[in-house]
């Protein structure tokens, strides 16, 4: 008698080999064959035209049982194709054996298939390989709505911040143009850009706003005097238009040299993106002040020579 169950699960096992040798190859893509411990690739399996599976079951090799983490894996009917995620759980795993993938149909034998043996590098990652199973692959945040709104917001005010404050330079400038007596005389191109940056050392406001408020405040009245008494089109030239038009003025008048200093600190400011200290501000102001005592000067000097003429 114990020979004879012995024989039978002889018997049974022989079976159940035989089954498993005789199972069809499958035709079967690994995606990506690169990956980390505990990270997931798939395997892409191409199951016979003939074959309209109700149900199915897909277990890996014994000998990885522990080593490599099955998930939850899909069917596609129009191309009858299995798309299984793997899991490798440790760096030893350098090829996923052959899968046994089970066919169920009502009314028809269970048909057994294997896939295809696929290499595979499983690099360890930082973490140790026993926390393999928690360990989830890195994924892009969301994008923060929160945040956009926010930085979009600051920037709205501060460039409403920046014409306002251009708004009121402007205005301050016209009024000083139309005085309320048309018999006294216009103000001195002098006297008025040094009134304006009397002004931009006074107006502590602008410095909230950085370099570029500052340039462009700064940048307006110089140009605006060059306006005046170069009879150049400044306020529409760029910086280094400016720059060259002042060095050929330069032979009549020495002292444009201190304001091609400015324009020129300034355009490597706005071309860099510096934002400078505000000491650094300071000393553009400073510089360009040193400019409008030059030419009152200068303008003495002229007069003087009429006079004495």
């Amino acid at each position: 008698m114990v020979r004879f169950s012995s024989f039978l699960v002889i018997l049974f096992s022989l079976i159940a080999m035989s089954a498993v040798l005789s199972a069809e190859s499958l035709v079967t893509e690994l995606d990506p064959p690169v990956v980390f411990v505990g990270d997931e690739t798939v395997l892409n399996i191409q199951l016979p035209d003939a074959v309209s599976p109700e149900s199915l079951s897909i277990e890996p090799a014994d000998d990885q049982a522990g080593k490599v983490l099955v998930g939850e894996f899909s069917h596609d009917i129009e191309t009858n194709r299995l798309l299984v995620p793997v899991r490798p759980l440790t760096s030893e795993v350098t090829s996923l054996l052959p899968f046994t993938v089970t066919v169920r149909s009502e009314g028809t034998e269970d048909l057994l298939f294997q896939t295809q043996e696929l290499p595979v590098i499983v690099n360890p990652p930082d973490l140790p390989e026993e926390a393999a199973r928690e360990y989830t692959p890195y994924m892009a945040a969301p994008f923060n709505w929160a945040r956009a709104t926010l930085i979009t917001g600051a920037t709205g005010v501060s460039l409403a911040t920046l014409a306002f404050l251009l708004l009121l330079l402007i205005r301050r400038l016209r009024s000083k143009d139309t005085t309320e007596a048309p018999a006294s005389p216009p103000i001195n191109p002098v006297t008025e850009l040094a009134a304006a940056l009397d002004d931009l050392k006074t107006l502590g406001r602008f410095r909230a706003q950085g370099t570029e408020a500052h340039c462009t405040l700064l940048s307006f009245v110089l140009r605006r005097y060059l306006e005046r008494t170069c009879q150049m089109p400044a306020i529409e030239l760029s910086d280094d238009e400016v720059v060259d038009r002042i060095e050929r003025e330069e032979l009549n008048n020495p002292s444009l040299t201190t304001l091609s200093r400015v324009f020129h600190d300034m355009s490597l400011a706005k071309f860099a993106r510096a934002n400078m200290t505000e000491d650094q501000i300071r000393r553009q102001v400073d510089l360009a002040v040193v400019f409008v005592n030059a030419e009152r000067e200068r303008m003495a000097t002229q007069q003087q020579r009429k006079e004495a003429s």
